[in-house]
């Protein structure tokens, strides 16, 4: 069974999905022991979650949850609010996002919960986005230069373009260039738009 579930895992970060779903699937129905069979329920919601059927992933991670597994309660919550968001749900995956922080602090997952908050708050139009995603630059550096977040520190001016949102103020402040000169008009989220 373990090995199965990590031959599932592979599957799936080289994008066999169906295939991953399969091994899965298989290794759920034989009745694995309690660990493997939680971390096969991750997985499948994983799974279901990357090919877009983000109700089926909260189903599986409904039925994790359930059984309150010891180490995986910050996954199911933030994964839980990342299909809320991936379904439009906004405000629900904002709320989301913050019960999980709220729970998980020191969860690995903390980083990706307070962007993804932020996320959720600016595509609701919320004008909490801002200082949220200005949270996230403070607390996590290292994670706001990661590869594809670079877009995330351009903030929508609403003023002008002498405007500076917090989240760029706070990249100023760093002594980190701050978003390009021709895009003053700054979507804090625009890269993360696609999710």
């Amino acid at each position: 069974p373990a090995a199965a579930l990590g031959l599932s895992q592979i599957m799936r970060a080289e994008g066999q999905l169906e295939d991953a779903a399969g091994v899965l699937d298989s290794l759920l129905d034989g009745g694995a022991e309690e660990r493997i069979g939680q971390l096969a329920l991750l997985e499948r919601a994983l799974v279901w979650f990357d090919q877009g059927e983000y109700r089926s992933a909260r189903g599986e991670l409904e039925r994790l949850g359930a059984q309150s597994p010891d180490g995986l309660a910050d996954d199911v919550a933030y994964w839980s609010a990342k299909c809320r968001l991936r379904e439009g749900a906004l405000e629900e995956a904002a709320e989301g996002f913050e019960a999980a922080l709220r729970d998980h602090p020191d969860s690995e997952l903390a980083p990706e919960m307070l962007y993804d908050r932020a996320v959720a708050l600016s595509r609701n139009g919320s004008v909490d986005a801002d200082e949220v995603f200005g949270s996230f630059l403070e607390r996590y550096p290292q994670r706001a230069q990661a590869p594809g977040r670079e877009a995330g520190t351009r903030c929508r001016a609403q003023q002008s373009q002498s405007h500076q949102c917090p989240a760029q103020q706070v990249v100023a402040e760093r002594g980190q260039p701050g978003p390009p000169a021709q895009e003053p008009a700054c979507d804090i989220m625009q890269a993360a738009a696609s999710g």
